[in-house]
């Protein structure tokens, strides 16, 4: 993200960036197939496979279910069963059932609808990032769109009824909208981008840590190039204010029913377990990634790693190296060789 900072208007950067590009409605024909193979992954067989429904998305169907007979204005903006939950999955979940009826398919359709739409999604915000990593724009829309398509717990986790489905795409369409509003100074990519922010707190519990992603990249731009910044500041402000209204009413709800806030954090939570289960922790999370992954069948071919042999190799490397060519592009100065590679899309 700290590439937000650097410019992507500037002739330099514009000539590396469309350099050898195809004209016209072709350079979209990558991207625009990756698409289409996500929808038809995510749609195929999704009636029977997987069979049956899991606990958990049985829970929130029921729940969901229980919105149709409960007026709007009293529906709940936190959900305490089953350790509690944000709203705006079962709000989806409810619209589905409504439309489809209160099937197991009406369920799937909505999450398979969310993973497809992922894929479209990171490759905008490829395209809006491009520049200032000095790659091609619709190569590098095409390697993330294809990653989040090929990867195979983005397919487990695409016909898996839960809202940690929802986050990854409100996530990824927050920062294109802001990552396109830097670029233009356009307050209405501010606005949308401050209110899928907003939307991100009602999706699912990493959300939480979103703040201080936004925050530090937001000093960043600030150390980075201030006369920039500062021409941006109304637009920062009226992304703020947006997310801060959006957001406001499930925070007073958190602060007269803190537990709702903790609860769940705190059962999950290994920072009060010592320094050891914190190294645990991370040395599992790193090897979950790249040498064995979960052994749970439900959502993985057990011991499999997350990422692939295609997406392994360059993994260690390229995350770095993106980030290193994003600090040295800055209003479109510094060096650095085009950047395009399948992990990108991946991280």
């Amino acid at each position: 993200m700290s590439a937000l900072c650097t410019g992507v208007d500037h002739p330099a950067q514009a000539a590396v960036s469309g350099r050898g590009r195809l004209p016209g409605w072709r350079e979209w024909l990558a991207p625009a197939a990756v698409i289409v193979a996500a929808f038809v992954f995510r749609f195929y067989r999704l009636a029977d496979m997987p069979p049956g429904l899991h606990y958990d998305e049985a829970f929130d169907g029921l729940d969901a279910h229980a919105l149709l007979t409960t007026p709007l204005r009293d529906w709940p903006i936190f959900f305490t069963g089953n350790f509690g939950r944000e709203p705006l999955f079962m709000y989806l979940l409810a619209v589905a059932q409504l439309t489809l009826g209160p099937t197991a398919l009406a369920l799937r359709v909505t999450i398979a609808l969310l993973a497809a739409l992922l894929t479209p999604a990171l490759a905008w915000l490829a395209w809006e990032m491009a520049p200032s990593l000095r790659a091609r724009r619709s190569r590098l829309a095409w390697w993330a769109g294809l990653a989040v398509v090929a990867l195979l717990w983005s397919q487990v986790y695409a016909r898996y009824v839960v809202r940690v489905g929802l986050f990854p795409l409100l996530e990824t369409l927050c920062f294109a909208s802001l990552w396109r509003a830097w670029r233009t100074n356009r307050l209405h990519w501010w606005g949308l981008g401050g209110a899928l922010a907003g939307l991100c707190f009602y999706s699912y519990l990493p959300a939480r840590l979103l703040p201080v992603v936004l925050a530090a990249v937001a000093l960043l731009a600030l150390w980075r190039d201030r006369p920039r910044a500062t021409q941006r500041l109304r637009g920062l402000i009226l992304a703020g204010v947006l997310a801060l209204l959006i957001v406001t009413p499930l925070a007073i709800y958190y602060v007269r029913n803190p537990l709702s806030f903790s609860t769940r954090v705190e059962q999950v939570s290994v920072l009060g377990r010592g320094v050891t289960a914190i190294l645990e922790n991370a040395r599992a999370v790193l090897g979950m990634v790249l040498v064995a992954g979960d052994v749970h069948p439900r959502n993985n071919l057990p011991g499999r790693p997350a990422l692939d042999w295609l997406t392994t190799v360059p993994f260690p490397w390229t995350g770095p190296r993106a980030g290193w060519l994003a600090w040295r592009t800055r209003c479109g100065t510094g060096g650095g060789r085009r950047l395009s590679s399948p992990c990108v899309g991946s991280q």
